[in-house]
């Protein structure tokens, strides 16, 4: 009775997307609880099963992401929201735009006397350049 198997798979499918469940969708879909685990894990190593929950995932967050951000600036605006809450909305919005802040001016510091493991990736990176022109000018001068 292939119909019935698909019409389980399919009724899986919905409740996972639902529920994130993988046992509970399965019993939820008709599967006996004793299997559900095993069947569940079949059925989500299906490439065309995770293809359709893939699916099914991507359109419910094209369908809640507006209300969330409704949601998000409703909190930002909101001066009853306490002021952590909505510095967090706010962050969270300019981390998802990858707004980047711009880098404050610091000093220089010798990052010769460093060691490595507390350096910053800037410095690192630094430190690699500073390396590759130290070494070309070496070959320049051997050469001549």
């Amino acid at each position: 009775m292939p119909g019935a198997d698909q019409a389980k798979r399919d009724r899986f499918v919905q409740e996972y997307i639902a529920t994130g469940n993988a046992r509970q969708s399965a019993i939820s879909a008709g599967v006996p609880e004793k299997s559900a685990s095993v069947v569940a894990y079949k059925w989500l190593r299906n490439r065309e099963i995770t293809d359709v929950i893939r699916s099914g995932m991507d359109q419910m967050l094209r369908t809640m992401a507006p209300k969330a951000l409704n949601v998000i600036a409703e909190l930002i605006e909101d001066p009853k929201v306490p002021a952590s809450i909505r510095l967090g909305a706010c962050r969270d919005v300019l981390d998802r735009a990858n707004y980047v802040p711009p880098k404050r001016e610091v000093a220089a510091r010798d990052i010769s006397t460093i060691p490595r493991q507390q350096l910053t990736r800037a410095e690192l990176d630094e430190l690699v350049r500073e390396g590759a022109r130290n070494k070309k000018e070496q070959s320049n001068s051997a050469e001549q």
